[in-house]
């Protein structure tokens, strides 16, 4: 399994992550679909959509490839609503369109889509929240009085009387 620190070790993941091009499926209705790596203006949907199957999807990785593909399926049955938001927010379209496609169209674009952003999620958004959090939490902590000090002080709040 890949580490971020693979990521920034192997220049030839860094490049392939940099060059991340744009690639087209086409639905079975003949229309052309553009998949491009996720803008700023993408995030926040994405995001919100992408954290109810994340660590699912993420999981989707762990499984020996040949088990990969029901895995895949059996997510996208019983997280629909969630991979159809995802999928929206990736390729850019609303989500009554997404909604009108056929399952297998929605299989092939959620592939695609997270195929071209996978790299973004994984090694570039996950450790940036995680250090972020932990860095608000540490700034927080420094924030707040020690827990011996509150207490010293509600004890010496004398009850109104």
């Amino acid at each position: 399994m890949d580490t971020d620190t693979d990521m920034h070790s192997d220049p030839a993941r860094q490049l392939a992550a940099l060059c991340a091009q744009p690639q087209t499926y086409t639905t079975t209705a003949g229309e052309a679909v553009e998949i491009a790596p996720i803008r700023v203006r993408q995030l926040a949907a994405a995001a919100r959509a992408a954290e109810p199957v994340f660590g699912e999807l993420a999981a989707l990785a762990d499984l020996p490839k040949s088990e990969q593909g029901a895995a895949f399926m059996a997510l996208l049955v019983e997280r629909i609503d969630d991979v159809s938001a995802l999928v929206a927010a990736l390729v850019n379209r609303p989500a009554q369109w997404v909604g009108d496609l056929a399952l297998d169209d929605l299989a092939g674009l959620a592939g695609r889509a997270i195929e071209v952003n996978a790299d973004f999620f994984v090694h570039r958004l996950r450790p940036t929240i995680e250090s972020m959090g932990a860095a608000m939490a540490r700034g927080l902590g420094s924030m707040s009085p020690p827990a011996a000090q509150v207490h010293a002080q509600a004890g010496s709040v004398s009850p109104p009387g």
